[in-house]
């Protein structure tokens, strides 16, 4: 997977986070919603981090970023996430919804019930 270009989604992030009360449905499905899942996609695959190490010893924090996780609620629909023992109803679909054993095997983590990775894994975000 190629690294997003960060530029412009962090032009495009920033843009809508200002505007984000007024942003009409048609701006949000051309513009933002695709922005916004581009980022969370990048930060699932690990090429984006939302807070890094400054290279001085401490942190710094990447705003726009915070700010994609957050449009995100702002982005997406409420949906049936179908789950045992009950559905849910909620804006994020389920961290492995349609994961089968090839899938888990390349992830490469131990998920328990609750969905917990555990610590010793090689799995890393």
């Amino acid at each position: 997977m190629s690294l997003p270009d960060t530029g412009a989604l962090h032009a495009i992030l920033d843009d809508a986070w200002e505007r984000r009360a007024g942003l009409s449905a048609d701006e949000i499905a051309a513009r933002v919603r695709p922005a916004v899942e581009q980022a969370i996609a990048g930060l699932e695959r690990g090429q984006l981090r939302v807070a890094e190490p400054d290279g001085s010893g401490g942190w710094r924090v990447n705003e726009w970023l915070k700010k994609a996780v957050l449009l995100y609620f702002r982005t997406q629909d409420m949906a049936v996430i179908d789950a045992m023992p009950a559905p849910f109803w909620d804006k994020v679909p389920a961290r492995f919804a349609g994961f089968d054993a090839a899938a888990f095997r390349q992830l490469g983590a131990r998920v328990v019930p609750g969905a917990v990775v555990r610590a010793g894994s090689s799995y890393r975000p």
